[in-house]
């Protein structure tokens, strides 16, 4: 991932190539919510953040052992798993720039990925929390942060999903723009009260 770097435009976002770890994955491209194509309407993210414009975009390819299979969620390589990964972009001065990418992944190589991190950006500061299933089940739920001051990476082992991580990178001067955008909806809906 690190041919994606966040702060880039959507424009430079398109031109990259996409990640391809096995030849049997085919016709491979993205799609964004801001597209007028069929697989824009498969991308996983949040229809209230695309309502306050939010561009969220994905990777697709065909699997060529799968022949009558149309596109699907392209996944990549990461650590020693793969993940699914999602791209947001904001506006900002007329571009819209990446400010987040997350990657969703089986929680079994949480494990792996949490000592890459550590050993490429030292000891994260690590906040639990419990982590509460549909059934009722609980359990303890880790995220690991690194901040180097313009940006963010954050691990969350429990990531919505008992069997699922997650882990972000956000730019946060990016980031910070979307927080207020939220906040200034939370204002507004609170002044209709």
């Amino acid at each position: 991932m690190r041919d994606v770097e966040l702060g880039i435009t959507l424009d430079e976002f398109r031109t990259i190539p996409i990640p391809n770890d096995d030849d049997r994955y085919t016709d491979l491209q993205a799609a964004c919510t801001l597209d007028d194509m069929p697989l824009a309407r498969r991308i996983m993210g949040s229809s209230s953040d695309q309502a306050l414009g939010i561009a969220e975009c994905q990777w697709f390819s065909k699997d060529s052992l799968v022949p009558m299979m149309s596109a699907s969620e392209h996944w990549i390589n990461i650590g020693q798993g793969r993940g699914q990964p999602l791209f947001r972009f904001i506006e900002s001065d007329g571009n819209m720039r990446l400010f987040e990418i997350t990657f969703y992944a089986n929680n079994q190589y949480h494990p792996a990925i949490l000592d890459a991190l550590s050993r490429g950006y030292g000891a994260p500061q690590d906040e639990a929390e419990p982590f509460i299933t549909r059934a009722g089940g609980e359990f303890t739920s880790v995220t690991s942060i690194w901040d180097n001051g313009s940006s963010t990476i954050t691990l969350t082992d429990r990531c919505r999903h008992l069997e699922r991580y997650c882990l972000t990178y956000e730019h946060k001067a990016l980031a910070s723009q979307y927080d207020a955008i939220i906040e200034a909806q939370a204002d507004e809906a609170a002044s209709r009260i």
